[in-house]
């Protein structure tokens, strides 16, 4: 995206997590393939978005969207960097977070 707007320039701030805006704990109960016990589970659920991360890539895209095509917005290497450190990120935030060791 930055190559095809015409930008050149490298991001060399440090990488720090951010607290997501929800973190919470999933509890449901799963029937086995025979269908003849049912099991308890329990999942952590986090969920919101790196803001600090999502707003410099929206300014991105307000700089350089005369100049892209959606698909290319899409397809960029930036979008998908914003993706993987989101997931990256909440992975963290919940072993880190947490004051226990599920079973």
């Amino acid at each position: 995206l930055m190559q095809i707007a015409g930008f050149n320039c490298v991001d060399t701030r440090p990488w720090k997590p951010e607290i997501s805006n929800r973190i919470g704990l999933y509890h449901t109960f799963t029937r086995s393939t025979s269908k003849d016990e049912r099991k308890h589970k329990d999942f952590l659920v986090v969920s919101g978005c790196l803001s600090e991360a999502a707003e410099e890539f929206y300014n991105l895209w307000l700089d350089s969207r005369d100049h892209i095509k959606c698909e290319d917005l899409l397809r960029c290497e930036e979008l998908n960097w914003l993706r993987s450190t989101t997931h990256r990120n909440h992975k963290r935030v919940a072993s880190e977070g947490l004051p226990w060791q599920p079973p």
